[in-house]
């Protein structure tokens, strides 16, 4: 993960300062603190840090550091209360006013006492695993990711096809079922859109992630839609594995009547794979296709709605939406038994409840996947026992195992 993380930083689109040490070559950008040398006069001028900056192509720059020793020293005090390292957390308390004087976007760093506790930290600390995550929404946005960069080779795939890498990697018994399967099988053919739907609802993450950052107040992205289609493709993936195990096992319905929310379909499928039908039952399984059906009926009744932000800034506001009263028990209902009722609602009285939409994108995906790969790695698909599965990659193909890693580091799922 480290090596992928500098090799993105080492693009032209990132400014990216390191820390200098003696004997650290002269190339790059590089940070440097000066801290003031107590006198114990009264003088005020002990009070005052400095950060100097360098780099290619710019001159070198020094920012004030305002009672760094004052802050070392309250960090160290906190580290104690709580049994901590007292000088790791003022080595930590000066990184982070460093980055805050520097202006920068994030400080990438693994010190427990910024990442442990990052809302009390200046500088947005963040650890290499989130910084990848900033850095492919980044680049997802921008339409290019970056899946291997060298001096001499960079590989990249567009966003399209990202968002399909990574839809395969979470759909794994998919993969295996249809990699299987005997050609132009009518059934794998529908399975296949099963990954598309995935791919729709990583595109909706991506929109709802991108409302709490300051490019919506210039975009307006419309973050109730965005819900509102997480909750349809998730749905249409479920009824999709109906379809698909209607014509694979024989079930001699309708395809308007496959909905694994049916009784129809339940029973039908209870006859000839009750191994399967059990699992619709899973408690898990079953909040979920209620959870994402209950959001996906909003579509159909009164739609959701953007009520105001929290947070106590511009760049931490959330936007919050409306979940209107008349969907709010199943949704609450289903939330509850995920046990991420209070991670995802906020009570908001007779109107209805208000959802914290990025946590709902997240979880949402993640519960529909494993939901789907539950099923369809339960079913016996009848499958072609000739088949050599997956065909093999180069080291250059974006669904190469380490390439597909990688994309998958950026989504941060």
């Amino acid at each position: 993960m480290l090596t992928y993380l500098r090799e993105l930083l080492r693009l032209e689109q990132y400014e990216v300062f390191v820390e200098h040490q003696p004997g650290d070559p002269v190339d790059g950008y590089h940070f440097q603190i000066n801290l003031p040398n107590p006198s114990g006069s009264s003088s005020h001028q002990d009070d005052y840090g400095s950060v100097t900056a360098d780099g290619p192509g710019r001159a070198e720059a020094k920012y004030v550091l305002f009672y760094p020793r004052s802050s070392m020293d309250a960090a160290e005090r906190r580290a104690r209360a709580d049994r901590g390292d007292p000088g790791e957390a003022a080595a930590a308390e000066l990184l982070a006013m460093a980055a805050e004087a520097l202006g920068t976007d994030f400080l990438v760093t693994n010190r427990a006492p910024l990442v442990g506790a990052k809302w009390r930290h200046r500088g947005n600390p963040v650890t290499p695993a989130e910084a990848l995550t900033v850095i492919g929404l980044h680049m997802r946005v921008a339409g290019t990711v970056t899946v291997r960069a060298s001096e001499t080779f960079r590989s990249q795939v567009d966003t399209n096809w990202a968002e399909l890498v990574q839809a395969w990697t979470l759909l794994p018994d998919v993969k295996e079922a249809v990699s299987h399967a005997p050609n132009n099988e009518p059934w794998a053919q529908l399975l296949r859109e099963t990954v598309y739907r995935t791919g729709q609802m990583l595109r909706a993450r991506d929109r709802v992630l991108l409302a709490s950052t300051e490019f919506y107040e210039k975009h307006q992205v419309d973050v109730e839609n965005e819900v509102e289609r997480l909750a349809l493709a998730g749905m249409s993936a479920f009824d999709i594995v109906a379809r698909a195990t209607n014509i694979a096992l024989g079930l001699g319905l309708d395809a308007q009547q496959c909905s694994l929310r049916y009784n129809k379909y339940q029973n039908a499928l209870a006859k000839v794979d009750p191994m399967t039908a059990a699992k619709l039952d899973d408690l898990t399984t079953a909040a979920t296709i209620e959870l994402v059906s209950g959001l996906r009926n909003t579509i159909h009744g009164e739609p959701l709605r953007p009520v105001g932000y929290s947070g106590s800034n511009t760049r931490q506001a959330v936007p919050r939406v409306l979940i209107p009263s008349d969907t709010t028990k199943r949704v609450h209902d289903a939330a509850k038994t995920l046990g991420k009722h209070k991670s995802w609602i906020n009570d908001f009285g007779p109107y209805g409840i208000l959802i914290h939409p990025q946590r709902v994108a997240n979880d949402l995906i993640i519960l529909t996947v494993q939901a789907v790969n539950a099923l369809v790695g339960s079913i016996k698909w009848p499958l072609d026992p000739e088949s050599q599965g997956w065909p093999r990659t180069d080291p250059h193909d974006p669904f190469e195992p380490r390439n597909a890693q990688r994309i998958n580091w950026l989504y941060g799922l």
